[in-house]
């Protein structure tokens, strides 16, 4: 324990109860000790498995119903990940057709992701020009030795308001966009969970 510098939390987007428990642990033992709190997008750090010769890099973590936690990342100059669309929950086809602005037929995207065949298919169609890579498995978890250096962390600078980032709203917020007519959530990309 005494040879621990600092803390490093996969923040989300996940599974609500594991980042709950993920979060608040990483929180507690950062105030306790005085160590420094980092936080990184659990998206950025499954992204963090793809080559750096590939234009973009797709995570994908399966929410069910065809939607998914879901970014696209491509590599900077200096060879470290950016969010080119952001971390979210989405139907999945919508989201591929929200990326094809950044995706021309010269593209290589890779695809990471464990139990993704149903979303592979699915770009397959959308996406017919582009060639894509596919990083399922245990290599889509992610591992040290892929992410040091290629996904940027955040530091937290009061533990205690690290928040986890659920990338959705709750039911009931989206039940108040569609009843209000909010500008706040796209009702295109509510998910239905009746």
């Amino acid at each position: 324990m005494s040879e621990i510098d600092a803390i490093i939390v996969g923040n989300g987007p996940g599974s609500y109860t594991g980042l709950r428990i993920g979060v608040t642990f990483a929180k507690v033992w950062a105030n306790a000790t005085k160590l420094p709190l980092y936080s990184v997008s659990s998206l950025a750090l499954m992204a963090g498995a793809a080559s750096e010769r590939t234009d973009f890099v797709l995570p994908i973590m399966d929410a069910r119903r065809q939607t998914a936690y879901t970014a696209l990342y491509q590599y900077d100059n200096q060879g470290v990940l950016e969010a080119v669309e952001h971390d979210q929950h989405i139907k999945f086809d919508v989201f591929l057709a929200k990326i094809k602005k950044h995706i021309n037929s010269n593209s290589t995207l890779t695809l990471v992701g464990t139990d993704i065949d149903e979303f592979v298919e699915m770009a397959i169609r959308q996406l017919p020009t582009t060639k894509l890579t596919v990083i399922d498995d245990w290599n889509a978890y992610p591992h040290a030795v892929h992410t040091f250096g290629k996904v940027p962390w955040t530091q937290i600078e009061e533990p205690t308001l690290l928040a986890p980032n659920y990338a959705h709203a709750t039911l009931a917020e989206q039940e108040w966009a569609e009843k209000s007519d909010s500008d706040t959530l796209n009702p295109d990309e509510l998910i239905d969970f009746k």
